[in-house]
């Protein structure tokens, strides 16, 4: 069955069966919640289903066009995805490429990319037309947070009177990034962190891991199955040792360092290495404050790094300053994930990082 591709997630998918079982569904759907839990993979599955040529309410996945829509391919179904203005074919096509070998891939940009109005008058005017060959036309708009401020007005448009024939699945990781508008004219379904033993089981299946190493991966991907399968390939796991560093250099407040650190890391890593640079930052410091309040080095995310976790607590003179610290980690991220400039992103991260650690007794 198509929905048991699905990992976890058994409310949306028992909403959706129900929906499609008694032909009630909405006209548009917004999946919510983190990245790599799902969403791109529930909502191809429900594209399948709507035109699957067997009209179940599930696809078959062996029929013609359960087999285009697996290759994004098919004719009734468009994909709408931010990419960034330059290179925009060839990043278009790698993004397909990633997504048809592994739904839960989490595809990376080195530049800010969005939605342009451009995508969303192209998809108004394919909707205008009768499917072509399916039930319905389907158009799944990922990462729909990312959407310009022109798009998600022209959005709006369709929102408020979608086409006979049509479906609109919507996703995102921001929800308070969308418009209330567009969030009001949809039916919500919200996506939660996948539980750990079921990371487990699912990263054994893929990568014939033993029991050890996929908990502590199932455990430092909170609850997504797209950064777990990251960190089982080894993509992520450079970042997380040059957050590591980072942190490490800033504490020691060592200035020269951490300017050359910046300058390296920024000329070969793009936008969204640093985003997540700054998401195992977060994951470190969570460690610090844990190691401070029980103790215990087993209790750690980062578990293998617990030797450099400890030292970087003793830099903290209490957990207050640990929290201030998650703050602007937290803060350098969502920047990151805008426009800022990069290195003045780490630079300013540094620079109030030592501000803190200036009032520890220990420095």
């Amino acid at each position: 069955m198509s929905f048991d591709k699905v990992v976890n997630q058994s409310l949306a998918k028992k909403i959706l069966k129900g929906a499609l079982k008694k032909d009630k569904l909405a006209h548009a759907y917004l999946f919510h919640g983190n990245p790599g839990v799902g969403k791109w993979a529930l909502a191809l599955e429900l594209a399948r289903a709507v035109n699957c040529e067997r009209r179940s309410s599930e696809a078959c996945g062996s029929c013609p066009s359960c087999q285009k829509i697996s290759k994004l391919l098919h004719p009734d179904v468009r994909i709408i995805f931010p990419v960034p203005s330059a290179n925009t074919s060839e990043e278009t096509e790698r993004f397909k490429t990633e997504k048809i070998e592994d739904p839960y891939a989490m595809v990376k940009f080195d530049k800010v990319a969005n939605i342009p109005v451009d995508g969303i008058r192209e998809m108004q005017r394919s909707l205008s037309l009768r499917p072509y060959e399916g039930k319905k036309r389907v158009v799944i708009i990922s990462e729909a947070e990312r959407l310009s401020y022109s798009a998600s007005n022209s959005l709006l448009k369709t929102l408020e009177e979608p086409p006979p024939d049509s479906l609109l699945i919507l996703t995102t990781s921001n929800l308070g990034a969308l418009l209330p508008t567009i969030i009001s004219r949809c039916q919500l379904l919200r996506f939660s962190r996948i539980p750990n033993p079921d990371l487990e089981t699912e990263l054994k299946k893929r990568f014939q891991l033993d029991l050890k190493l996929a908990s502590y991966y199932a455990r430092i991907s909170k609850g997504s199955l797209g950064q777990a399968i990251s960190l089982a390939k080894g993509e992520t796991k450079e970042i997380r040792n040059l957050g590591m560093e980072f942190l490490t250099l800033a504490v020691k407040q060592k200035p020269l360092d951490v300017v050359d650190f910046v300058e390296d890391t920024t000329k070969v890593y793009g936008r969204e290495a640093i985003v997540e640079l700054f998401e195992f930052i977060t994951s470190l410091l969570r460690d610090v404050y844990v190691l401070m309040e029980l103790k215990e080095k087993e209790e750690l995310m980062n578990s293998d790094l617990s030797d450099g976790i400890e030292k970087l607590a003793q830099s903290f003179e209490d957990q207050s300053m640990v929290e201030e610290g998650i703050e602007l980690s937290e803060k350098a991220k969502k920047d990151c994930q805008s426009n800022v400039n990069l290195r003045l992103a780490l630079l300013s991260f540094y620079i109030k990082l030592k501000q803190i650690l200036k009032r520890s007794v220990k420095v």
